[in-house]
């Protein structure tokens, strides 16, 4: 992970923190490679504590205190490691450091049976306690009992009226699209509610403090494993025991590989929603359209 000294002044209220908290005054500040979104830095202080501050002064409101209430969840789910949360702030989140360790051995088969041993707390209902954040843009989670419907208005169909989704696909795209959705019933068997990390990809799969499986900005929700497995897959550099012992732990219906690209539509969608075409997601839209709409 790269890291360069940091220039920036820090908000008070962390300074605060550490001075009241016992962690002395701050000695310095790293920023770090963080994700699309945040600034991410290091901060480390006389105490020889070292801490994580997330920043985005145009942050929508409440978004970081969302990702908050998604830690907490993963946190009481007992599964990954998941840092702790110190202080939040309107365009702050300052969190516990998880460091830098190595991988232990068997690492990707123990995140797998990790993230199987997460998506076994479920929840009669789709949703979440609130509303959160995708990225920057709004993930509605209005609790909902029927999964397809789900999935199809709140992870599919909400994207369409974003304006970069509507300025890159035309009206008859739009309506393949939604064509589409309706198709979700035949294509995706009943799945229970599981507690989602709901932003898995390979940037937000960490390493806790002793080489085991963590994770970070989560946009968490119930919902279908095969649509956390969906994202996981569509990244490079995640190995096949990962898949390998997630399905030993959390056997899911035949033919879940396969669906895992039915599933890819929210993912496309919503980097189109968020850059454009940047990474050629119309394409790969239309081409799923062309071999499922």
């Amino acid at each position: 992970m790269g890291a360069t000294d940091s220039a920036d002044p820090l908000p008070e209220a962390v300074v605060l923190y550490c001075r009241n908290e016992g962690l002395g005054t701050v000695t310095r500040v790293v920023a770090i490679q963080g994700g699309l979104i945040s600034k991410v830095k290091r901060i480390a202080t006389t105490a020889g504590r070292t801490l994580i501050l997330k920043e985005d002064p145009s942050a929508p409101a409440e978004m970081f205190a969302r990702e908050r209430e998604g830690l907490e969840a993963l946190r009481a789910a007992a599964a990954l490691t998941v840092p702790r949360v110190f202080l939040i702030g309107p365009h702050f989140l300052l969190l516990e450091d998880l460091g830098s360790s190595t991988p232990k051995p068997g690492y990707w088969s123990d995140f797998g049976r990790r993230l199987a041993l997460q998506h076994q707390n479920t929840n009669p209902r789709f949703g979440f306690a609130s509303d959160n954040f995708l990225g920057r843009l709004p993930q509605r989670n209005p609790w909902t009992v029927d999964g397809h419907d789900f999935f199809a208005q709140h992870r599919v169909l909400r994207y369409l009226e974003e304006p970069l989704c509507r300025e890159l696909f035309p009206p008859s795209g739009l309506a393949r699209i939604a064509r589409f959705a309706e198709r979700f019933r035949q294509l995706i068997p009943v799945q229970p509610a599981a507690l989602l990390h709901g932003d898995l990809w390979k940037a937000n799969m960490m390493i806790g403090p002793h080489g085991e499986p963590a994770v970070i900005d989560p946009a968490s929700y119930y919902g279908w494993p095969e649509a956390e497995l969906s994202m996981v897959h569509q990244y490079p550099g995640v190995p096949e025991e990962l898949f390998d012992a997630y399905i030993e732990t959390n056997p899911l219906e035949a033919g879940w590989r396969e669906r895992l690209e039915v599933l890819s539509i929210r993912e496309l969608l919503a980097m189109t929603a968020h850059v454009g075409n940047t990474y050629g997601t119309v394409e790969k839209v239309y081409a799923l359209l062309g071999k499922y709409g």
